[in-house]
């Protein structure tokens, strides 16, 4: 079974399929979660991915990806699919350039945070 947190064990894979257990919304937005995700979530100071989910036909942009109240990861979309994809098998695509400047900035910020706190003891709380 593969690992429901993909991101982790594969960060640079940006394309692939899983099933949708929830469909509905989330933040008063369309949103899906999914069997396992590529999609990381906002968390540590990193925004989460955008990418794009495909079902058919149909493609939706991913707006934002967040961790509910549960831990589960959920993709807030642009809108929602014209049908119900609980069970259903989508594909999905991280934004790879979106995904690299995020990851860049994160550690650019964890970088200049060490270096201010050594040297000035001064603090930073976000990039």
């Amino acid at each position: 079974m593969p690992s429901l947190k993909q991101y982790w064990n594969e960060p640079f894979r940006f394309s692939g399929e899983t099933t949708v257990l929830w469909s509905g919304t989330y933040l008063e937005k369309p949103a899906l979660t999914l069997a396992s995700s590529l999609f990381y979530p906002e968390g540590g100071g990193q925004l989460g991915d955008r990418g794009e989910i495909r079902f058919g036909a149909e493609t939706r942009q991913v707006m934002d990806t967040q961790s509910d109240e549960q831990g589960s990861m959920v993709v807030l979309l642009d809108q929602p699919f014209t049908q119900d994809l609980t069970n259903q098998l989508v594909r999905v695509m991280v934004d790879e350039e979106w995904r690299r400047r995020q990851m860049a900035q994160h550690t650019g910020q964890d970088l200049l945070s060490r270096l201010l706190h050594d040297a000035y003891n001064a603090k930073t709380v976000s990039a």
